[in-house]
C-alpha cells in the first residue's frame, strides 16, 4: 500500500489536488513569496482555480478521464510557482475590484466579514465568470 502511494506521488498523481494546491499556497505565504494580504482570500483563490481550470464545469459530475485531467491541471499549476503566484495575485485583484466597488478596500476588519457573506460570494463568482479565464490560467495540460 505504501509503495503505491509513493509511486503516485512520484508520478505527480494525487487523489486530492485541492489539498496539494492549498499546501503550495501556504508554502508561498510561509516563505513570503506571496503577499500575506491575499491569505484572507485563500478559499476564494482555491475555488477560483478549480472553477477556471474546469471551465465552470461541475467537477463532481466529471467522468473519470476528465477528472484525472482536471487533477493533473491543478497539480501542474500548483507545481509552477510563478504561474501560481500570478493566478493568486489576479484573483486577489479581482476581489479588490469588488471590494473597492463596495467602498471596503481599506477596511481590513470589514473585509473579513464581507468575504464571508453570501452576497459577496455571489458577486465574486459572477465577476469571475465574466473574466477572461485564459489570461488567468495559461497553464493547462493539453487534451
Amino acid at each position: 500500500r505504501t509503495r503505491g502511494a509513493i509511486q503516485r506521488a512520484r508520478t505527480g498523481y494525487w487523489r486530492c489536488p485541492a489539498c496539494y494546491l492549498h499546501y503550495r499556497l501556504e508554502y508561498l505565504w510561509r516563505n513570503q513569496k506571496l503577499d500575506a494580504r491575499l491569505k484572507t482570500f485563500r478559499y476564494y483563490i482555491l475555488g477560483a482555480v478549480g472553477y477556471m481550470i474546469s471551465s465552470g464545469s461541475d467537477v463532481f459530475k466529471m467522468k473519470k478521464n476528465k477528472a484525472e485531467k482536471f487533477s493533473k491541471n491543478v497539480i501542474s499549476l500548483s507545481k509552477n510557482e510563478d504561474e501560481l503566484k500570478s493566478v493568486a495575485q489576479q484573483v486577489g485583484a479581482l476581489i479588490d475590484l469588488e471590494l473597492d466597488a463596495m467602498g471596503l478596500l481599506h477596511a481590513q476588519e470589514k473585509i473579513r466579514d464581507m468575504i464571508r457573506s453570501e452576497s459577496f460570494a455571489e458577486k465574486f463568482w459572477v465577476a469571475l465568470g465574466s473574466h477572461p479565464m485564459k489570461e488567468i490560467v495559461p497553464l493547462i495540460v493539453s487534451e
